[in-house]
């Protein structure tokens, strides 16, 4: 059943054991980048063995070693990690995408790309297409989970599938809810 973005907190959602699934219809509105070493804002990503998606670390000679499956990783691939904020007319929650719902987000644009994209000078081709991706509107399927770092218990929500909205079919919806006051 779809719930607003305020039932995360109002309803006490992610204190089950395995967490709590909720669908939300919301707006992205506000994509979290932080600054690279050269002050650019950075692709909100990590560099993975393209099989196990294991994170892989750039040695000082250039390449890319995975310490978990102890080797080095000839053609490493970048993973989206993104954190975005949820909006609706409740209110707002900040949530993590993954690489399958951010390349959505991104217009179907992988991490790569967009890494490419700077390395040949395009950052502000980059900062275009996040502008681009904000206040997208979809229906998103959540995970709602409780996670304890540093001794403090805070609500972790994760983006686990995403539907562009289809304004027919949320007419539909819409008029069905509506008949249920009736």
């Amino acid at each position: 059943m779809r719930k607003p973005v305020s039932a995360i907190k109002d309803d006490g959602l992610g204190y089950s054991e395995k967490g709590d699934y909720v669908v939300v219809k919301g707006t992205v509105d506000y994509i979290i980048r932080k600054e690279d070493d050269s002050g650019r804002s950075a692709i909100p990503c990590y560099v993975s063995d393209p099989d196990t998606k294991y994170k892989c670390t750039e040695s000082s000679d250039g390449s890319w070693f995975c310490e978990r499956l102890d080797k080095t990783i000839q053609n490493p691939q970048r993973r989206y990690i993104m954190t975005c904020s949820l909006r609706d007319h409740t209110g707002s929650y900040l949530m993590t995408l993954f690489d399958d719902q951010a390349k959505v987000l991104m217009g179907g644009r992988s991490a790569d790309e967009l890494h490419e994209m700077i390395e040949n000078g395009e950052s502000d081709a980059v900062d275009k297409i996040f502008k681009e991706a904000l206040f997208y509107e979809a229906i998103f399927n959540l995970k709602v989970k409780s996670e304890t770092y540093n001794d403090e218990a805070r609500i972790k929500v994760t983006c686990t599938a995403m539907q562009k909205m289809d304004v027919q079919q949320e007419c539909k919806h819409l008029i069905e809810a509506i008949n249920q006051f009736q």
